[in-house]
C-alpha cells in the first residue's frame, strides 16, 4: 500500500503550529519517567519485537562522540535552536559551545526492525499495525501491538529516549528483513508557545512531504535514501547489516553512567536474562544467562540472606 509522496524538503526539522480545532494536549513524559527509563523501554521494546526464529534478543550498549561541526552543520539549525530556547523541553543547561558531542548508542539485535509502512499516515493497514507509524507521531493511548511478532509496542514511551537527552531529541535508525531501512530524528519539545503561534509537542527530523489529502498538512517520512542513509551511520558509527534498531541520544544526560545502566539492566531484567531470553552486553561486558547470577550477588545483593535468595 506504500503511497509516493511528493518531498519538499529533505534532512530537515519540522515543527508543526496547531491550526483551529486541534488538540494541543501534552502528555509530559517527565511527570512519568526516571532519567534511565530509556534503558528499559529499549529492552522492552527489542523483546516485543523478537524474531521468531531466533534463540535470544542481543542488546548492545555503547557511546559515541560526535564533532560538534558536524552535528550542527546536519542538526542544529536555526529553527531547532530558536524552537528549543522557546520550547518547555529547555529545562536543563545546555550550551552549544563546540564541544564534541557523547551520544548513547542502544543497539537489538536478532529482532524485526520498527515494521510498517511510513508513507502511510495512518495507524492501521488493513487490520494489520502501522508500527512505525505509531513510533513516528503518537504518543500515549491504547494502541500496543497484540501480536509481538509484528514489532514494537510504541507510542507513549518514545518519550524516554528524549527525557534521557539534554536536548531533548534522539535519532532512530531501523533496518527490516527485506532488506528496507529508514533514518528519522524525533524532539520532544512539549506544548509550547512562539510568538503567535503554539506548537506541537513532537517536531521531527527527516523528509517533509506534502499530504495526499486535501485538509492534510505536511509532515516529515523517514529518511529512506541509501547514500544520506550511508552518511548518516557513519556519523553515529552505526555499522548495522543486519534487521533490527539503533537509537541514538545526543548530548545524553551525564547522570546516565555504564554503572547506572548495569544495575537498571540487572535489577529490571534479571529473570528474562536469565532465562536465555535477552542478553545485554554493555561496552565489553556481556551480562547473559551463564554469569547472571553471580553479576547479581557480587554487584546488588546488600546482605547474606539476599545473596542466599539470589542462589
Amino acid at each position: 500500500m506504500r503511497i509516493v509522496r511528493e518531498i519538499i524538503n529533505k534532512g530537515v526539522w519540522l515543527f508543526k503550529t496547531v491550526l483551529e480545532g486541534d488538540d494541543s494536549n501534552d502528555i509530559k513524559g517527565a511527570d512519568k519517567f526516571h532519567i534511565l527509563s530509556c534503558i528499559a523501554e529499549f529492552i522492552q521494546n527489542a523483546l516485543d519485537a523478537a524474531r521468531n526464529n531466533v534463540a535470544n534478543v542481543l542488546i548492545k550498549i555503547r557511546t559515541v562522540t560526535v564533532s560538534f561541526k558536524t552535528f550542527e552543520t546536519l542538526f542544529l539549525s536555526k529553527d531547532f535552536i530558536k524552537y528549543h530556547e522557546a520550547s518547555n523541553a529547555n529545562d536543563r543547561t545546555i550550551d552549544f559551545d563546540g564541544k564534541d558531542i557523547l551520544c548513547l548508542v542502544m543497539e537489538d539485535f536478532n529482532t524485526t526492525g520498527i515494521l510498517g509502512d511510513p508513507s502511510v499516515y495512518k495507524s492501521n493497514i488493513d487490520g494489520e499495525n502501522n508500527s512505525i507509524h505509531t513510533f513516528n507521531n503518537e504518543m500515549g493511548g491504547n494502541r500496543k501491538l497484540g501480536n509481538a511478532n509484528k514489532g514494537g509496542s510504541e507510542g507513549e514511551g518514545k518519550q524516554t529516549f528524549c527525557f534521557a537527552s539534554n536536548i531533548s531529541t534522539f535519532f532512530y535508525y531501523t533496518l527490516r528483513e527485506d532488506g528496507s531501512d529508514y533514518f528519522m530524528g524525533i524532539n520532544y519539545c512539549g506544548t509550547f508557545d512562539f510568538g503567535s503561534d503554539t506548537f506541537k509537542p513532537l517536531a521531527h527530523y527527516g523528509n517533509t512531504v506534502k499530504p495526499q489529502e486535501e485538509n492534510g498538512r505536511n509532515f516529515t517520512m523517514p529518511i529512506s535514501d541509501p547514500d544520506q542513509i550511508k552518511k548518516l551511520k557513519s556519523i553515529f558509527k552505526i555499522q548495522r547489516n543486519e534487521p533490527g534498531t539503533s537509537i541514538i541520544i545526543p548530548y545524553v544526560n551525564r547522570k546516565i553512567t555504564f554503572e547506572k545502566i548495569k544495575e537498571r539492566v540487572c535489577n529490571r531484567y534479571r529473570v528474562p536474562i536469565f532465562r536465555g531470553q535477552v542478553e545485554v552486553e554493555i561496552l565489553k561486558e556481556k551480562i547473559e544467562k551463564k554469569n547472571i547470577v553471580e553479576i547479581y550477588k557480587n554487584n546488588y545483593c546488600k546482605t547474606e540472606n539476599e545473596k542466599k535468595m539470589c542462589e
